[in-house]
């Protein structure tokens, strides 16, 4: 059976019928079971590539609370809302939370880019703090 997951980044559960016709929520694990990494807001980030050239300079920092995978975006949260991402990286090294003065990360796992301001298999959050 093939397990369909949201494009647009919202917790979604696609429902498919088995063989009996009974039906079971369906999704696709990207961050241990979950369908989605939690990344909350931590700060600023910046991303050197290996040749040390600067691929993302100062722009917002992000860790999952679950897997502690890091990545750091050109787009920010503001009044609530995701702004355009553009540029982003992620890497999976840190095993210890970041601050909230952010990170570097120097050799990412992965460089891309998106015109959207959501990307499948990721909730952006700000910290809500008492």
């Amino acid at each position: 059976m093939n397990c369909i997951h949201s494009d647009c980044g919202e917790e979604r559960t696609v429902l498919l019928a088995d063989m009996r016709g009974e039906v079971e929520p369906c999704y696709e694990p990207v961050c241990g079971m979950y369908q989605y990494h939690y990344m909350v807001s931590s700060g600023f980030g910046t991303v050197y590539k290996e040749d040390g050239s600067t691929y993302i300079l100062l722009a917002s920092a992000w860790q999952c609370k679950r897997c502690m995978l890091v990545m750091v975006t050109e787009g920010d949260i503001i009044w609530g809302e995701m702004t355009t991402i553009g540029k982003y990286a992620t890497y999976h090294g840190y095993v210890d939370p970041i601050n909230t003065n952010g990170c570097i990360i120097w050799g990412a796992d992965h460089y891309g880019y998106t015109s959207n301001n959501y990307l499948s298999g990721y909730r952006f959050v700000i910290p809500t703090y008492y």
